[in-house]
């Protein structure tokens, strides 16, 4: 067990999000604890991948935020809709790898799902997702630093609006024998996670599900993850002033943003998987849920449904 502190369940604006994200995985290292946290988006935007070319968005607007974040694969539509949970830990031998993170926290995620009566819950490491009779419900991502390491992953609570989102990022397709699959109709198909909880009543305002639907999340992954055994985080001044500068030196800049600059260092991440820390920025990406789901699972995720 790790000392967990949590942090919230909060609904942020995007870069608010992830400079919370690279402190929190500052505090593992420096302080031997493990925050964990709950978020939403605050408004819409694009959440670019550590190593992706901006190329992905097609949208710019004042209403759009453009991000990246600290961890590795490709862009990601968030909206009030989207929820995200979070956990860092500081490296002192409880996993070997990656990999062992990974599929820890994976399962115990996948646990929490089931408490709240999503039926037939598998974990696919391989694919860094947790799905729900074949259609994903989660996805997540890894950094795997010198002191610490972070996990976050991302689901859809409710329903989204996929031709909004094809307007404003890149959706991909895929050749798969004789037939073309689309990602336009694979995330048609993600479940809204609020229709598969059972303590949900369907009938409620959109407003209502979607609040009640993170409340449920949170605590039920805050549960299964630290067993029940947590302290309360203070959020004080020290902590507000670290994000808030983060958030308007890194995570607001367009040098970040765009450029990716400055990388990461081999003194601070030993790894994100499947990147180079200062390699060339990667383009022609699909769209993160999908980006390591083999073709065979691929072909099934976008086959419209009847």
């Amino acid at each position: 067990m790790f000392p967990y502190v949590y942090l919230g369940n909060h609904v942020l604006g995007c870069r608010v999000n992830m400079s919370i994200e690279e402190r929190m995985l500052r505090m593992a290292a420096e302080e031997r604890v493990a925050p964990i946290r709950f978020y939403s988006f605050g408004q819409e935007g694009a959440v670019l991948g550590y190593a992706q070319s901006p190329a992905s968005v097609k949208y710019r607007g004042t209403d759009f935020a453009v991000v990246r974040r600290i961890t590795g694969g490709s862009h990601v539509y968030v909206g009030p809709n989207a929820f995200a949970y979070s956990v860092a830990i500081p490296r002192n031998g409880e996993f070997r790898t990656h990999g062992d993170m990974r599929a820890y926290f994976a399962e115990s995620i996948a646990y929490a799902y089931a408490d709240l009566g999503v039926k037939e819950i598998e974990v696919d490491n391989k694919a860094s997702t947790i799905n729900s009779n074949g259609s994903i419900v989660s996805s997540h991502a890894i950094i795997w630093g010198r002191d610490s390491a972070l996990l976050h992953g991302i689901l859809y609570a409710d329903p989204l609006d996929v031709e909004r989102v094809s307007q404003r990022v890149h959706l991909g397709e895929r050749r798969i024998g004789s037939e073309t699959y689309t990602e336009q109709q694979a995330l048609q198909n993600i479940p809204a996670v609020s229709a598969l909880i059972s303590q949900i009543n369907p009938n409620l305002p959109a407003d209502a599900r979607l609040r009640i639907a993170r409340e449920l999340l949170g605590s039920a992954i805050l549960q299964r993850v630290t067993k029940g055994r947590y302290t309360n985080y203070p959020i004080d001044r020290d902590f507000v002033g670290n994000v808030t500068t983060l958030a308007r030196q890194k995570f607001s800049s367009p040098v970040w943003t765009n450029d990716r600059l400055p990388p990461f260092s081999q003194q601070e991440v030993e790894e994100i998987p499947g990147e180079e820390l200062a390699g060339e920025l990667k383009k022609n990406l699909g769209y993160c849920l999908f980006l390591q789901v083999t073709d065979k699972d691929f072909k099934k995720m976008a086959q419209p449904k009847e």
